[in-house]
Order: C-alpha cells, then structure tokens, then sequence
C-alpha cells in the first residue's frame, strides 16, 4: 500500500501533458583560416638630403640692388615670372659666389638671381645657363651677370 500511495502522490504531482518550450535551433558559426596574413610592407624610408655646393660668380654691373637673391626652382625662372616654386632661396652678395643646401638625390631645379630694389621690387635677373640641373653633389654656375628689367613686383613665391 504504501508502494501505491507514493506512485501516486508521484503521479498527481505531475502534470498530465507537460508542454514542450520551443528550443532555439543552435547557431553554429564556422571560423575559416586564412592562414597566415601578410603585413604591408613598411614605407620605404626617404633617401638622405644630400649637401649641394653652388659655386661661381655673380656680376652686378651698375645695377643698385638692395638684396640679391640666389633661388633654386622648381619651376623654370625668367625674368617674366610672374610665380616660382620655389625649392631653396639664399641672400648672396656681387663677387665670388658658394652656397651649400641640401636636397632629396636627383632633384632637378632650376637656378636664377634675382636683383630686389629697396621696395622689393624686381629690377634684374640671371639665370644659369644650364637649366634645368640634377643637383648632386657640386653645381659650377660660372659667370652670372644680372641684367637690368623693367621693375615690376617679384615672382610670387619669393
């Protein structure tokens, strides 16, 4: 009897039809090797500015400058210009000229002088006779001679 009693106190403790709760379906999430992943190359590092040597001699004549201006260009230089991109720009005086700067190997530029009056104003030009130059290592300008312009307003850039 008491068998009996338990299997039924057992019983009635359970519900007749227990209802199933829906079970999510299990995601599965496939992870795919892509071996092994190549880093970018790094930057290749830029090459070490090089000193350059301007050497030579620049005439001036009757010319009264107030600042005479030695100008490394990318762009080419005339005595017309109205604008320079202008790589490297120096004060230098009439006489024996050397100047040393430094620029990335191989650059390729061109080389002028430019006579400012007291105003600023452009009143004579020169350019190197060789331009454009590779500049590396030592650059000969020679014989410079500023020759006299109608005074206008320097090349933008300056």
């Amino acid at each position: 009897m008491k068998r009996a009693l338990v299997a039924m106190l057992l019983l009635c403790g359970c519900p007749a039809e227990k209802k199933a709760e829906p079970v999510a379906a299990p995601v599965v999430r496939e992870v795919v090797d892509a071996g092994a992943v190549a880093a970018a190359p790094p930057a290749p590092e830029a090459p070490a500015p090089l000193e350059v040597k301007l050497t030579g001699s620049l005439e001036v004549k009757k010319l009264k400058a107030a600042r005479l201006v030695l100008v490394v260009s990318k762009s080419r230089c005339a005595a017309d210009s109205a604008e320079l991109e202008v790589l490297e720009q120096t004060d230098v005086s009439a006489g024996p000229l050397l100047s040393e700067m430094s620029f990335p190997p191989d650059t390729v530029a061109h080389l002028c002088v430019l006579a400012l009056d007291a105003r600023g104003k452009l009143i004579g030009f020169a350019a190197h006779p060789g331009n454009p130059v590779t500049l590396s290592g030592q650059v000969e300008l020679k014989v410079l001679t500023l020759k006299p312009v109608k005074a206008r307003p320097a090349p933008k850039g300056l």
